[in-house]
C-alpha cells in the first residue's frame, strides 16, 4: 500500500468517525420526521416582573431608613439617591423635568409633556399627562399613560394599566389585572392576565365554544397523512383544511397550512411554512410556524402561538383563555383593536395597528 492511499484512507476514517455523532442530526435534515411539535418554554420565558419587584424591595428597604419620607417634599435616602413628592397635581400644571426618584401620592395626575429620569413609585392610582416620559414605573394602583407618551424601561401596575394613541412601551409592562392599548401604542414585552387591543366600535363578544359533540362538523383526515404515533399526523407538502372541519389530531405539516373558517383542530399545529388561521376557527393546543401566522377574525388558539415571522391577529381573535394562559412569541406581532390575548406577548417589534391602515381596513372588512 502506498503513503498517499494509506493517508486517504486515514484521513477518510478520521472524517468518518468525527460525523458519526451527526447521523442523526443529518438523517432529520434530510428527512425530516417531527414526530411532535416544537418544545416550549413553558408559558412564559422569564419573570416580567422582576425589575418592579427590586425596585419594590429597594424602596421598601429605603423607606424604612428614612424618618422623613413620609412627611418631607424632597429628601435623600440612606444610599444618597434624591427623591421628590409628587402630590396631586391639578390640570394645566406646567410640564416638569424630575431628576430624582419620584414618589406619587394617591390619585395623582402628571401635567403632560413632564420627563421624569429615575424610577416613579405611585402609591395608588396614577394619570400621566400627553407625551409623558418615564423611565420606569411602578404603580400600587391603576396607571393611564397619556397619548405619545413613553415608558424607556419598565412599568408595572398592580390594576389597570392603560397605554394610550401612540405610546411606547419599550421594555417590560406588566399587570397584575389588565392590559390595555390604544391604537398606535408599540410594545415589545407584555404580561397580563387579560391584554386587549381598544379601538373598533361594535365588537361584539365571541360566542361559546361549540359544544364537544361538533355535530356541526365535518371529520377530516389529510389524503396522504403519515401517522406518527398516537394522536400525530404528518402531511408531506402544504395543506388546507376545509372549511368547517373536525381534526382530531396533532398536525405537522411540512409546507404551508391554511384552517379554513369554521375549522376546528383538537391538537397542536406546526408548519415548516405559513400558518393561516381562518375565520371563527378553533385550535384547542400551540400554533407553531417556521415563517408567519396569520389569524383572521374571530378565531380562539387555545395554546402558544410560536412564529419566526410576523404573527398579525385580526378582530376579535383570543389568544389563551383566563384559566389556561398562553404566550405569543416572534419577532413581529401585529394586533388589530380588538383583540385579547390571556398570557403574555414576548416581541422584538409590537403594535397595535390604528383604524385606517391598510392591514386594519382590510381585516376590519373581512370581519
Amino acid at each position: 500500500m502506498s503513503e498517499g492511499l494509506a493517508a486517504a484512507l486515514l484521513l477518510l476514517a478520521f472524517v468518518a468517525w468525527m460525523l458519526l455523532p451527526l447521523i442523526p442530526a443529518l438523517l432529520e435534515l434530510l428527512r425530516p420526521t417531527d414526530a411532535t411539535p416544537l418544545a416550549m418554554v413553558g408559558q412564559d420565558a422569564g419573570e416580567l416582573t422582576y425589575f418592579a419587584d427590586r425596585f419594590r424591595g429597594y424602596l421598601q428597604e429605603q423607606l424604612a431608613r428614612s424618618a422623613d419620607a413620609s412627611t418631607a417634599a424632597t429628601g435623600r435616602f440612606a444610599d444618597g439617591t434624591s427623591w421628590v413628592r409628587m402630590p396631586l397635581a391639578e390640570h394645566g400644571s406646567a410640564a416638569a423635568r424630575v431628576d430624582a426618584v419620584v414618589l406619587a401620592d394617591p390619585d395623582t395626575w402628571l401635567p403632560s409633556d413632564g420627563v421624569y429620569t429615575m424610577e416613579l413609585f405611585a402609591r395608588g392610582d396614577l394619570t400621566c399627562g400627553a407625551r409623558t416620559v418615564v423611565r420606569a414605573l411602578l404603580a400600587d394602583g391603576a396607571c393611564e399613560l397619556g397619548d405619545g407618551s413613553d415608558v424607556l424601561r419598565w412599568v408595572h401596575a398592580e390594576g389597570v394599566l392603560r397605554a394610550g394613541v401612540d405610546a411606547t412601551l419599550h421594555g417590560r409592562a406588566t399587570s397584575h389585572e389588565a392590559i390595555e392599548l390604544r391604537p398606535g401604542v408599540r410594545f415589545a414585552r407584555l404580561r397580563a392576565p387579560r391584554i386587549a387591543s381598544e379601538g373598533a366600535s361594535g365588537l361584539e363578544p365571541l360566542p361559546p365554544l361549540p359544544a364537544e359533540e361538533h355535530t356541526a362538523l365535518t371529520p377530516f383526515v389529510p389524503t396522504g397523512a403519515t401517522r406518527l404515533g398516537d394522536g400525530y399526523l404528518r402531511v408531506d407538502g402544504s395543506l388546507v383544511v376545509p372549511p368547517c372541519s373536525l381534526v382530531r389530531a396533532n398536525l405537522i405539516v411540512r409546507g404551508d397550512l391554511r384552517l379554513e373558517a369554521g375549522s376546528r383542530v383538537q391538537g397542536a399545529v406546526k408548519a415548516h411554512g405559513s400558518v393561516t388561521v381562518g375565520r371563527d376557527v378553533v385550535v384547542d393546543g400551540a400554533v407553531v410556524a417556521q415563517r408567519e401566522v396569520h389569524v383572521d377574525a374571530g378565531a380562539r388558539l387555545l395554546g402558544v402561538v410560536i412564529a419566526e415571522g410576523a404573527v398579525e391577529l385580526a378582530a376579535r381573535v383570543q389568544v389563551g383563555c383566563p384559566d389556561r394562559p398562553a404566550t405569543i412569541a416572534a419577532p413581529r406581532v401585529r394586533l388589530a383593536p380588538g383583540v385579547t390575548v390571556h398570557g403574555a406577548i414576548n416581541t422584538a417589534d409590537g403594535a397595535v395597528e390604528a383604524p385606517g391602515t391598510r392591514a386594519a381596513t382590510r381585516r376590519q372588512t373581512a370581519a
